[in-house]
């Protein structure tokens, strides 16, 4: 669903130019609210009819965009106060878990030093993945080729890690993304692709 624009303006304060437009687009269950706010000294060499037209163009372009704008300049109706969003915290919803079966080889007990003796060495034999987002984990069995366990079991991590990925872009991601500042869109796309891995190692 697009969103609707707040505001477009013009004001003079302070020997500053200010064209502030204020923009909201929604998706399923989230709001984004997205301020561009541009501020053009006095000391550039633009004029005021070029800074009006920046924002006429500005206004078209968001209309292209497929936003219903809505126009108010701040000459015309006073000062445009526009409350920001609050912040909130989200958990990420998502998180694949693993679980090493492991046991002792003896005969790789070592005698480090006169006082510090390693009696066997910890062999994992499986693992089983399994994650949030499906019911059935997966086990992996690799006694005898450990470097094939290690492959199998980092390929079932990049699966299930992409298959989030996808899913919470589905959910979180605004639908206006592309009309955000880079550095929040980079933000946004950073929340969505992480995914924690948790586990631990039974002997």
């Amino acid at each position: 669903m697009r969103g609707t624009p707040l505001s477009t303006g013009t004001t003079m304060k302070r020997g500053l130019y200010c064209n502030a437009t204020a923009v909201t687009g929604m998706d399923a269950e989230n709001v984004t609210l997205m301020i561009v706010i541009e501020l053009l000294l006095t000391i550039t060499k633009q004029t005021r009819e070029d800074r009006y037209k920046t924002t006429v163009e500005r206004t078209k372009a968001l209309r292209a965009a497929g936003y219903h704008v809505i126009e108010a300049w701040a000459c015309e109706v006073g000062e445009i106060v526009v409350e920001l969003p609050r912040t909130q915290m989200r958990i990420y919803p998502h998180r694949i878990l693993y679980d090493f079966e492991a046991y002792g080889d003896k005969n790789q007990r070592k005698e480090l030093t006169d006082m510090f003796t390693i009696e066997n060495t910890n062999v994992p034999i499986s693992v089983s993945v399994g994650n949030t987002l499906d019911r059935e984990p997966t086990h992996i069995c690799g006694r005898k080729h450990l470097v094939e366990l290690v492959r199998k079991y980092m390929e079932e991590l990049e699966r299930c890690g992409k298959n989030i990925q996808i899913k919470v872009r589905e959910a979180f991601m605004p639908n206006d993304v592309k009309m955000l500042p880079k550095a929040q869109r980079l933000k946004i796309e950073e929340w969505c692709d992480q995914v924690p891995v948790l586990g631990f190692n039974s002997g």
